[in-house]
This record gives C-alpha cells, sequence and structure tokens, in this order.
C-alpha cells in the first residue's frame, strides 16, 4: 500500500508467513523498480528487497491460505543458476495446502514455472543476491 513504510513488511512476514522476525534480522539488498503492464494489471513498484535466513525448516512457518497456496525451497546458488539459464530445472521441496492439509512433496520445476517472477525484476535480483553473497564470503 502506498502509505506503508519498508517496516511494515515485517507484519506482512507474520500474517503470510507466521514468522516473527526482527527488522534487523533481515539483510537489505535495495531497491529494485520495476512495472508489470498487460491487459489485465498495471503495477507500477518500487520493491524494497531483504534476504533472511529461515534455520528451522518448514515446521515455522503457518501460512495464510488466503494468500499462499504453499511454500517451497530451494537453495539459493541453485536459484540463481536457474535464473540465470545455467541451469535448466532444479528440484524444490516444500508443501502446499489442501482442505487444510498440507501435502509435502518435491517437484522439477523450470524457469516458466516462476513467470511470476518478471525477468526485469529477477535480473537485478539476482545481481543483488550475487553482491550480498560476494561481501557475506569476504
Amino acid at each position: 500500500m502506498s502509505d506503508e513504510t519498508v517496516k511494515d513488511g515485517i507484519r506482512e512476514m507474520k500474517e503470510e508467513l507466521g514468522l516473527q522476525v526482527d527488522f534487523n534480522d533481515l539483510h537489505p539488498l535495495g531497491i529494485i523498480p520495476y512495472k508489470i503492464e498487460n491487459a489485465s494489471i498495471k503495477d507500477f513498484e518500487f520493491a524494497h528487497v531483504f534476504l533472511y535466513t529461515v534455520e528451522n525448516g518448514f515446521a515455522q512457518f503457518k501460512i495464510q491460505e488466503i494468500e499462499l497456496d504453499g511454500i517451497y525451497r530451494l537453495p539459493l546458488e541453485q536459484f540463481i543458476q536457474l535464473g540465470n539459464g545455467v541451469l535448466k530445472q532444479v528440484t524444490i521441496e516444500g508443501y502446499e495446502v489442501i482442505n487444510k492439509e498440507k501435502i509435502f512433496e518435491q517437484k522439477v520445476i523450470t524457469l516458466a514455472d516462476m513467470d511470476t517472477l518478471p525477468s526485469i525484476y529477477r535480473m537485478p535480483l539476482i545481481e543483488k543476491i550475487n553482491s550480498w553473497m560476494e561481501k557475506r564470503d569476504r
């Protein structure tokens, strides 16, 4: 929403993922301006992007089903390789909520399966993650 602050994202993490996070535990990556404009949507955003390390697996997530169908994980390095076209497919693991039940699964996805992450956003995101990883590894 236009009246929300960046720190309001913490509230969204609690509401949508069930994660109680301190803002200082987030790793800021910067801002990615992007737009999606087609016949059904006009979306102009300045996305403030952060990384957060999850240590305790899926048990800590309590997803808001009105917002999310499920949650899956993929190692960051594989996400980057898929996003850059180095890998053509990856195996993700996680669960989908069906009739209030968590159905765990592994499945193979391609970049096409991530169509809600347009390249105009994905490529700057990957650059920012790479930069953060380089700083972290020094």
